[in-house]
Formats: structure tokens, sequence, C-alpha cells
């Protein structure tokens, strides 16, 4: 993800480590910040403020790769 080419078209400042911490960014934490913050996503201390509000699992899948093994 840090090598993303454009973090303005492809958000990946919005994945952070599944406990609330920022983890990295290719334009440095200081923009992850930023662009967070613009998102009304608040951080202390290098971890999002009431992550669980903003937290997102709900992931759709059919599992395709575990239909190749069969």
């Amino acid at each position: 993800m840090n090598k993303n080419p454009d973090a303005d078209t492809m958000p990946c400042f919005k994945i952070v480590k599944s406990d609330g911490s920022l983890g990295g960014f290719g334009l440095g934490i200081t923009d992850k910040i930023r662009r967070l913050k613009n998102d009304g996503i608040e951080v202390k201390n290098g971890k999002i403020i009431d992550f669980e509000s903003v937290f997102f699992d709900n992931f759709k899948t059919e599992y395709p790769l575990k239909k190749s093994k069969s």
C-alpha cells in the first residue's frame, strides 16, 4: 500500500491496524492523520479515537480461492 501512486483516488490512508493504531503511509504519518481528520476521523497518540464506531469488517465474498482448491 505504501507504493500507491495516487492516494487521492485510491484512499489507502484509511487502512489501519486492527487495534486502531495507524500503521504506515507512503506520504508520512502526518499526512495520513490530516487525511483521516478531513474524513472526520480523530487520532490521538497514534490511534483512532472511538475506533469501534468507524471500524468496517462487513466484507462480502464468495471465497474464490477456497473454491479453486476443490
